[in-house]
């Protein structure tokens, strides 16, 4: 691979997946930016991570366009603006997908699951000490169950106006009724995406290992088509 051909269509090859990243990362952006109950539930920074997706996706075009030229033409110039452009992309896409990572955990940092549920059932709270019952007042006044709220408010009107969306909103409040449980799929989701983000954060390591190898090649390492010339001249032999 690390030989000059090698290097060359691995270029190509590498502006062929920067149309794939660019993709993913676009349908990512798009889905914090225009799902409203994720900004309910973890606030406007997931909106500001979708559009960051996307913006870096936007970007990845142009890496492939210098991945497809430098691959025919061999600039090195070009090479090392795609060498920095990759960098800025990988810096920004592990910052997105980092952030995200980040936001979609702080429900679960404020109390566990079973805390929550007694401090929200009535008998059980009473009972509590003085102590866990500043807890669940600390838990009450926090932003984290002020996103759940929101969350569960919006679903509920949802359920009771009549459009399109009506019938599936009034199915997930009876099943979150039933459940006792609202919401935290959503961070789950956003958890996932942030993943993914970050996971793919390799290509681009790979991508750019590659164009430095390519960067320090000497042009006498050039490759040139090796052409053979078919003998014209025959010879008959008489005996």
């Amino acid at each position: 691979m690390f030989h000059k051909e090698g290097l060359i269509q691995f270029m190509a090859g590498s502006g062929c997946y920067s149309i794939i990243q660019m993709i993913l990362l676009v349908v990512l952006g798009a889905l914090l930016v225009d799902n409203e109950h994720y900004h309910q539930l973890l606030g406007l920074t997931i909106r500001d991570v979708g559009g960051g997706l996307i913006f870096t996706g936007i970007f990845y075009f142009f890496a492939a366009l210098l991945g497809f030229v430098t691959a025919r033409t061999k600039n090195k110039c070009l090479l090392l603006v795609q060498v920095i452009l990759l960098v800025f992309l990988l810096f920004f896409q592990a910052v997105m997908g980092g952030v995200a990572l980040a936001a979609s955990r702080a429900p679960s940092l404020a109390l566990s699951y079973d805390a929550q549920v007694i401090c929200l059932t009535v008998g059980r709270y009473e009972a509590l000490s003085d102590e866990d019952k500043q807890i669940c007042q600390k838990f009450f006044r926090s932003d984290e169950f002020a996103g759940a709220m929101l969350v569960w408010q919006a679903y509920y009107v949802k359920s009771a106006v009549g459009s399109d969306s009506a019938s599936s909103y009034r199915a997930m409040v009876l099943e979150l009724q039933r459940e006792n449980f609202c919401c935290g799929q959503l961070s789950l989701q956003v958890e996932a995406i942030g993943a993914i983000a970050l996971a793919f954060v390799a290509f681009p390591i790979v991508f750019i290992i590659g164009s430095v190898c390519l960067c320090f090649k000497r042009r006498d390492q050039d490759v040139r088509p090796q052409i053979e010339f078919a003998s014209k001249v025959k010879i008959h032999a008489e005996m």
